[in-house]
């Protein structure tokens, strides 16, 4: 059962969805900030003796300014917000990965919760069929017996007739807090008609 919620249950989608979407941003992002491999088999070329030094043959930074940039700034001026970025999308994303194992603990609470509910309506439903109702109409038939008999007066017939009426009011409402606490177990997990093994096999466990 709680196997069935962690995969149905439309909040855990949700946030599932929201993590692979930003993992897919992540990696649409590092595709166009991070350089591309080379054909010497690296991620990056190795210009340290041609950008440093005496030898050097390039300069690692601009030399003569352009209209849209300074001197001395760095050719890609915009790499460093685009990793900022980068490095906030990826503390978003571990921040959602914590909040879908918070709510898978939050999840399997609800459905032992949401099952134990059900089991508890259902034997009440059980013991007012099975036992105050029958005795209520049993205790009516006695009743009846014996004001024909005229053993009691008729407002005591009358006690048993209402009470055997609120039992049978009572029955019908235990029946209907089992439907409803079946609607709150499937709404917890997600999908339809979650309790069914139990009406087959009679087991007790979420």
């Amino acid at each position: 059962m709680i196997e069935a919620a962690l995969k149905h249950r439309q909040e855990l989608e949700k946030i599932r969805a929201m993590i692979l979407r930003m993992e897919f941003m992540i990696e649409m992002a590092e595709t166009e900030i991070y350089p591309g491999a080379v054909p010497n088999l690296a991620l990056t070329e190795n210009r340290a003796v041609t950008g440093s030094g005496t030898m050097k043959t390039e300069e690692p930074f601009t030399v003569t300014p352009s209209a849209a940039m300074g001197s001395g700034l760095p050719k890609m001026p915009w790499t460093g917000l685009s990793e900022a970025y980068l490095r906030e999308t990826r503390q978003r994303l571990l921040a959602l990965k914590e909040e879908l194992k918070a709510k898978e603990a939050e999840t399997a609470a609800d459905v032992r919760e949401a099952w134990f509910a059900l089991d508890q309506a259902g034997r009440e439903a059980e013991v007012y069929k099975n036992e105050i109702d029958s005795l209520s109409r049993l205790n009516f038939s006695v009743s009846s017996k014996a004001y024909e008999t005229g053993a009691i007066p008729f407002s005591e017939t009358m006690d048993a007739v209402l009470l055997m009426f609120e039992t049978s009011l009572m029955t019908e409402r235990k029946k209907a807090d089992v439907f409803i606490a079946l609607a709150g177990l499937e709404q917890t997990v997600g999908i339809s008609k979650p309790g069914q093994s139990k009406e087959k096999d009679g087991t007790h466990a979420p």
